[in-house]
């Protein structure tokens, strides 16, 4: 289970890395719907990734009954290589894009109609939306399921590892929640942090992480 865990941790990492969907929080918790808004949008993420878990899973289990096993580890290496690929297209289009350093709060504007008309029920369709409509999200999960099944583990064994999956690729939307809701007078201090340096990690993280999605899922294919 440890080593599973492991090797998933840079596929939640490269979901956690979503800074639209991290500023839809940070203003949800600045809405007239606040906690319940914000909790309500991490809601609809969850809820599309426990199903995608579900149907995907079981997919994937009925199909490798009847390939090869090799195949699977060229499947999941494919998977790896182009999630590193796209890691790094993310980071080059935060470097492109650099702009204002407010720019991320010129982003915001545009969304603050639709934000202060989401009531609790909408934040959580939104949410599913995000996830339903992200190719980055559908792929980093499937990888995620690809190397579960790839570690051959028990069924009680893959389905705790894919929630702390999910658990962990939300970290980032769920901190200012529960920082808002257990030290609310800290929540400022961290929405600026975020803010201010979310640009730069966004960008270091995304190309250390996919350069070694890029080395793993190659190394895979060739092996």
């Amino acid at each position: 289970m440890a080593n599973v865990l492991i090797q998933l941790l840079p596929y939640a990492i490269g979901s956690m890395m979503m800074p639209t969907w991290i500023l839809l929080v940070l203003s949800l918790l600045r809405s007239e719907q606040g906690q319940k808004g914000a909790a309500a949008f991490a809601g609809g993420v969850t809820a599309v990734r426990l199903v995608q878990g579900i149907v995907f899973g079981a997919l994937i289990s009925v199909a490798d009954v009847s390939h090869r096993p090799g195949e699977v580890e060229i499947i999941v290496s494919l998977l790896k290589l182009v999630a590193g690929i796209l890691m790094w297209a993310a980071a080059l289009q935060q470097i492109v894009t650099r702009g204002d350093p407010d720019e991320p709060d010129g982003l915001i504007t545009k969304w603050i109609t639709l934000i202060s008309a989401l009531t609790p029920i909408r934040a959580f369709g939104l949410g599913a939306l995000l996830v339903t409509t992200s190719a980055r999200a559908w792929l980093f999960t499937l990888t995620a399921l690809g190397v579960i099944r790839q570690a051959e583990t028990a069924v009680v064994g893959s389905v705790v590892a894919y929630a702390l999956y999910v658990l962990a690729a939300e970290a980032l939307l769920l901190t200012p929640i529960l920082v808002n809701r257990w030290a609310p007078e800290r929540f400022d201090v961290l929405s600026g942090w975020i803010k201010v340096r979310g640009r730069f990690i966004t960008i270091a993280v995304s190309l250390l992480v996919g350069g070694f999605l890029i080395w793993n899922g190659a190394s895979g294919l060739l092996d």
